[in-house]
Parts: structure tokens; C-alpha cells; sequence
């Protein structure tokens, strides 16, 4: 049988699942389009992508910029659609997803299961909410499904150096766009370990090892190379410094260890997650997950939380018996077990409440769990009636899934300020260099919807003033970002002399100047 045959054959054998596929390829490619972009996807595309790959590569002003995702974005956008540049990594990274799934969870269940595990884990809101988002957290869990493949393959399969070698890759990319990729690449590697410990497999074990140092080194060195670009800059910017006004190539030659403390101390001083006191980390663990497992599926945190506790014993149990008995559904438990457990451990040590979006990799997990409960269920029935649950609950999370992917809640623009922005000024302003701007919301909605960059004028210039209605308060005096200026700042007795109102929303009032 040749390639074309075999994958003939493999479309006819799966041929839901490829539908599905095609479904949501069109379903991502609209969302792509059809949702605008929010603030931190724009500032994510003019900081860093819209500036080229080596530029994204070793910048880090904020933790906003996943590196990685930026990195390989900042190609996409030579194709000259700022949608595509901004975005067409994550539509990638989505359509990726589901098939990775698909075949992950294919090792360890029927195709059926495998398929409508797919499908679940499609209709997760916070999976679909970030599908195709120009932000790093879908592209992370890529990382995370391929290097649970090679796991998986390192473990149960075939030993080859090219999955040793692809999994030491994925840890580092995962790493490198999202530092807080941690939450998954230690629940790999332990998970790993253990298997291999199980079955006293030592060489595997210290390849293993070997490989996962290999990938900390690698993401070690790359931001490396973002701290000595930053403590470079910085220090060729202090006034008060020895190195002010030299060039930043030239501080890194004579002061490499200068230059990388300093990058090192601002990275460290400006964390992705502020630390709180470890007791409250603890009692408030049930809080947290359960508005975290809230954006799975609306209102169902509480039930979910308390499902995976019972589905943490599940998987302990599936896993003493299937080693026992030398099955490989021992693998599947194991790696749930020790990922359900180190979810709220690694939260209690690290002292830390993440956003919520930084666990949609999790949804993986969930959507395996659940998979593994069904197939065992299933297979307490008779034979007959097991391959009618199967293709019943195929079909049933198949039409659950579409369902939930096309209700409104799912659709719904979640860029609402922004949105706000284009909509007061769309019908109103010809020429967006006349506007007087004071929040970087307008800045980067001007410069997306109409390529123009505002310029920055004074008030008592502009033909137009787009005021953030947060001004008007008298307690609001100092600048908050992203709003550029406080309401001292504002000649409102210019504002109210010279203007007039044109239009009001919810969050800005559109002046323009009187004829």
C-alpha cells in the first residue's frame, strides 16, 4: 500500500474526525477575521511582531511579549495581512491541537473516544476563546501535546534519538514563549520519570534526564540573550552610568556580566504573577480553580474542581492496576495523576494566582480524564451495547460540541473597548492624524483598522479629541496605563471653549473642534 493509499484509508477510517477538522478550519479562519483584536494582542503585533523576528526575539520591556509566538509570527507578517501576521500562528497552532489530541489520546483508547475527545476539548470556552488570539498560550499547548507524543513513544513505544531530541525541543519552546509554561513541562517530566521508574528502565531514564536538562539549558541561553539585550539597553540609557550614550553591541562585549545582571534584576522585578501569602494561597485554592473552571465550561467550575479530585483517585487507581497487569492505559494514569496533583501543588508552593488563560492547557487533561471514564464505563457493558455508547457519545459530544461553538456566548467580540474606539470614529474622522489620542487603546486601534499612525498633538491643535471618560473623575489625576495621561493633564476649559460633542459610548466622548 502506498502513501497515497494509506492516507486514503486513513480519511475513510476517520472520516468524522476530518470533517470535524474541516469544520473547524473554517470556523478558526472566520473567528480569525471576524473578531477584532483586543489591547494586548495589538501591543503584542506593534512592539514586537510588526518589528521582525530578531527584534521580538531578544526584547522583553513587559511580560507581555511571548517570545516565541512573536518570533515566529514576525515571519507570517512578510505576507503583508496584518490578521494573518497577528494571528495565523495560533490558527496554526489550534488546528494542530486537535489533531495532536486526536492522535495522544488514540494511544490509549479507541478511535472513537479519541475523536470525541477532540471534540471536547474544541468546545472548552477558554480553548476556544484563545484558538486564534495573537497571544503564545495555544501555540504553548502545542509544545506541550508534542512533547507528551514523544513521551509517550520514549516510554511505551519505539526508543529513537529523534524523539528524545523533539521532546527536549518542545520543553524549550514551550519555555520560551510562555515562562509560565512551567505548570506543564514539570508534570511531563515527572510524569515521565515515574513511568520509567515503574518499569526500571534506568537507561531511559537518564536519557530522559539528560535531554530535559539539555532543553533547560537551551531556554536558559535564549534568555540569555533577551537579558543582555535588555541590560544593555538599560544601561546605555542611565544617565548617571558609565555606559551612557554607548552602543549596546559594544557594552555587551565589555561588560557581558553587567549588562546580564542587569537584564536579570528587571525581568525578576517585574514578574508575570505577583506572589500572595502561601496560607492564602491555600484556602482560597478552591476559589481560584473554581472561577479557573469556570471559563471551561460557564458555571461549572464547582462541579468540575470537585470531578478532577475524584478523578485524581481514578487515575491512581487505573494506574496500580493497569501496571499490574501490564497494560499501557498505566501510562494515561499516571500522567493524569501526577498532572491533577501538581496543578494545586505547584499553585500552594509557588504562592501564586496566574490568570486563568495560563491554564488552558489543562483542558487536555480534562478532556482525557473524561474520555478514560467513558471508555471504562463502556466496556462494563455487553459487546453490543459498547460500540453503540461509543459511537453514541461520538456523536453526541460531536453535536455538543458544534452546539457550543456556535452559540453566541462563543462569538460574542471580546475586544470591547476597542471595538468602542472604531465604532465612535469610523463614520466621523477622514483624516486620523487631526485626532488628539490619550490612551494607547486609540493609538493602536488607529493604526490597526486604518493604518495611520496618529501623531501626537497637542490639544489646542487637534481637529478631533477622543476623551477616555475615566478623565472626568476627579479622583482619576494620575496616569494609569494604558491611559497616557491623568485629567490634570486635560485643558478641559480648551476642551469646553473651542469643542463640541459629536458622539458619546460607554467609555469615550468624540470632540470636534467648532467651525
Amino acid at each position: 500500500m502506498n502513501g497515497k493509499q494509506r492516507a486514503y484509508q486513513w480519511i475513510k477510517e476517520n472520516k468524522l474526525f476530518v470533517l470535524f477538522c474541516l469544520f473547524m478550519a473554517v470556523y478558526y479562519a472566520w473567528h480569525m477575521f471576524y473578531l477584532k483584536p483586543w489591547y494586548d494582542e495589538l501591543y503584542t503585533y506593534y512592539s514586537f511582531i510588526s518589528r521582525g523576528p530578531v527584534y521580538a526575539a531578544i526584547h522583553w520591556p513587559v511580560p507581555n511579549n511571548h517570545v516565541f509566538y512573536s518570533v515566529l509570527s514576525a515571519f507570517l507578517d512578510w505576507m503583508g495581512n496584518p490578521y494573518i501576521g497577528l494571528r495565523g500562528i495560533s490558527f496554526l497552532a489550534s488546528m494542530a491541537n486537535l489533531c495532536l489530541l486526536y492522535v495522544f489520546a488514540g494511544k490509549f483508547m479507541n478511535r472513537f473516544l479519541a475523536a470525541g475527545c477532540s471534540f471536547l476539548y474544541a468546545s472548552v470556552y477558554l480553548v476556544n476563546a484563545l484558538s486564534i488570539q495573537g497571544r503564545g498560550y495555544t501555540l504553548a499547548t502545542t509544545c506541550y501535546l508534542t512533547a507528551l507524543l514523544c513521551l509517550w513513544e520514549i516510554c511505551c513505544g519505539r526508543e529513537r534519538t529523534r524523539e528524545y531530541v523533539i521532546f527536549a525541543l518542545a520543553l524549550t519552546a514551550g519555555l520560551y514563549t510562555l515562562v509560565s509554561s512551567t505548570f506543564w513541562v514539570l508534570p511531563v517530566c515527572i510524569a515521565g520519570g515515574i513511568v520509567l521508574l515503574l518499569k526500571k528502565e534506568y537507561k531511559k531514564l537518564f536519557k530522559l534526564v539528560g535531554y530535559s536538562l539539555a532543553a533547560a539549558v537551551m531556554t536558559l541561553f535564549l534568555y540569555t540573550l533577551i537579558w543582555l539585550a535588555i541590560g544593555s539597553n538599560l544601561l546605555s540609557k542611565n544617565p548617571d552610568g558609565i555606559y551612557y550614550g554607548i552602543y549596546q553591541v559594544k557594552i555587551i562585549l565589555q561588560a557581558p556580566f553587567e549588562a546580564l545582571r542587569t537584564g536579570m534584576e528587571y525581568m525578576l522585578s517585574t514578574p508575570y504573577v505577583q506572589s500572595i501569602p502561601r496560607d492564602r494561597a491555600f484556602f482560597e485554592l478552591f476559589a481560584y480553580l473554581t472561577t479557573l473552571f469556570d471559563q471551561y465550561f460557564q458555571s461549572m467550575g464547582a462541579e468540575i474542581t470537585v470531578f478532577l479530585g475524584i478523578g485524581w483517585i481514578f487515575s491512581v487507581l487505573l494506574s496500580a492496576y493497569s501496571f499490574r497487569r501490564s497494560k499501557q492505559n498505566y501510562f494515561c494514569g499516571i500522567y493524569l495523576a501526577v498532572t491533577i496533583f501538581m496543578l494545586p501543588l505547584m499553585l500552594i508552593v509557588q504562592s501564586v494566582q496566574p490568570y486563568k488563560r495560563v491554564f488552558s492547557f489543562f483542558a487536555v487533561a480534562f478532556c482525557i480524564l473524561i474520555s478514560m471514564i467513558f471508555e471504562i464505563f463502556c466496556k462494563t457493558c455487553k459487546e453490543k451495547v459498547q460500540r453503540r455508547l461509543l459511537y453514541g457519545g461520538m456523536v453526541f459530544v460531536f453535536v455538543f460540541s458544534a452546539i457550543m461553538l456556535l452559540s453566541p456566548y462563543y462569538n460574542m467580540q471580546f475586544a470591547g473597548r476597542e471595538n468602542d474606539i472604531a465604532e465612535i470614529t469610523k463614520e466621523e474622522i477622514k483624516d486620523i492624524s487631526s485626532i488628539c489620542y490619550m490612551d494607547d487603546f486609540q493609538k493602536y486601534v488607529f493604526k490597526f483598522y486604518y493604518d495611520k499612525e496618529p501623531q501626537e498633538l497637542p490639544l489646542q491643535e487637534a481637529e478631533y479629541v477622543l476623551l477616555p471618560k475615566e478623565l472626568l473623575e476627579e479622583s482619576y489625576t494620575a496616569p494609569v496605563w494604558p491611559i497616557l495621561v491623568g485629567n490634570d493633564g486635560v485643558d478641559f476649559a480648551c476642551l469646553n471653549e473651542q469643542f463640541e460633542t459629536v458622539k458619546e459610548s460607554e467609555a469615550y466622548i468624540l470632540f470636534r473642534k467648532k467651525k
